[in-house]
């Protein structure tokens, strides 16, 4: 069972508040700082066509549509240009992941669609995957927001990270429910060597 989040409209491909990662850092939409711990409750991918530094049009109904298809239909010179100063492909995947604050409830939304951004949140959706297939449940994983080093042909560039810390059971799915009659969330033991290979280590006769 995919952790990946089909959401049905553009209203909703944004869930609380946008979680940005620029040049390493990690802020909130108004620069301010982000909670030293989240709960990752799912992730997706969608398009969105960028016109004026903003999103115009979202699709988020899976399976998504060729970018390049839909990038093929707008003609090159009505692309905008990008930092480079070339023309820049209007329509985009982005990478998506939400966010859940265990103590506040608030809801955080990331999403980029850099080459970094996609390999952070492919890391984190397969480790997902896989904790559910070794544990069953609902496991999600608790996560610091943090930075790794990437090779680029520009040399090394930072790259966001979301380094699991423990991982919690969220009963029901992970709803926000009123404080006083949610769970108490419950921490899953980490898996064993032999859960992590798939295979018992044999002893020597």
């Amino acid at each position: 069972m995919s952790n990946e989040t089909k959401t049905p409209s553009k209203s909703t491909l944004i869930q609380g508040t946008i979680a940005r990662f620029n040049s390493g850092d990690w802020a909130d939409a108004t620069g301010g700082s982000l909670p030293d711990e989240l709960i990752v409750t799912g992730t997706t991918r969608a398009l969105q066509c960028w016109k004026d530094s903003k999103p115009t049009d979202t699709i988020t109904e899976h399976p998504l549509p060729n970018p390049d298809d839909l990038n093929g239909q707008i003609p090159v010179e009505e692309w905008e240009k990008g930092m480079d100063g070339k023309p820049r492909a209007p329509w985009v995947l982005q990478h998506v992941v939400y966010l859940l604050d265990p103590r506040s409830a608030e809801s955080f939304t990331f999403l980029n669609s850099t080459w970094g951004a996609r390999i952070a949140v492919d890391r984190i959706r397969d480790r997902m995957d896989n904790m559910r297939k070794l544990r069953g449940g609902n496991p999600h994983p608790v996560v610091k927001l943090e930075s790794r080093k990437m090779k680029t042909k520009f040399g090394e560039k930072p790259r966001p990270e979301f380094t699991i810390t423990r991982w919690v059971d969220m009963p029901g799915g992970g709803d926000v429910k009123a404080i006083e009659h949610q769970p108490a969330l419950k921490a899953i033991a980490p898996p064993t060597v032999a859960e992590e290979l798939n295979d018992e280590i044999p002893w020597l006769a």
